[in-house]
This record gives C-alpha cells, sequence and structure tokens, in this order.
C-alpha cells in the first residue's frame, strides 16, 4: 500500500488499531506486530530505541535489538532497491 508516495507494509489505519493494544511480558507482542509499529515510526521520521520497542512489545531488549538490526538491515536493502 502507498500512502503520501511511500510503500507501507500494512494500511497506516490498521496499524494505528496495534496502538490500543497493551503488550507486556506475559503478553507479548508478535513479531509482525512489532516490525510494523517500528516501520510506521521509522518511515515518518521518528526514532525507535530498544528501550522504547522492548517497552511497547513486552520484549527483552536484547529481543528488540535484534529486531532493530535487522529491520535496519532490510530497509537498507529496499532502500538500494529504489
Amino acid at each position: 500500500m502507498k500512502t503520501n508516495g511511500a510503500w507501507d507494509p500494512a494500511p497506516r489505519e490498521y496499524t494505528l488499531e496495534l496502538l490500543k493494544v497493551r503488550w507486556d511480558k506475559d503478553h507479548p507482542a508478535p513479531t509482525i506486530v512489532a516490525h510494523h509499529w517500528v516501520w510506521h515510526i521509522l518511515d515518518r521520521g521518528g526514532s525507535v530505541s530498544r528501550r522504547d520497542l522492548a517497552d511497547y512489545a513486552g520484549w527483552s531488549q536484547w529481543r528488540a535489538r535484534k529486531l532493530l538490526e535487522e529491520m535496519a538491515s532490510n530497509r537498507l536493502a529496499w532502500e538500494n532497491k529504489q
């Protein structure tokens, strides 16, 4: 899906629905949820630290760091294909 000329992995309105859910260590966010949440923030010029992601998703900082590293690599590959 495209918004403002940029590709989105999921419609923005679906991603905004994710903000209504409270994730915690007993009910952690699925990886795909965290991925979409991070993607939309970064795509709009924001930043996400591993602590931000860990707090939002109910994850360890190690897991958050691993996803952020993977996303940085994937995003760079995506941008180089443009």
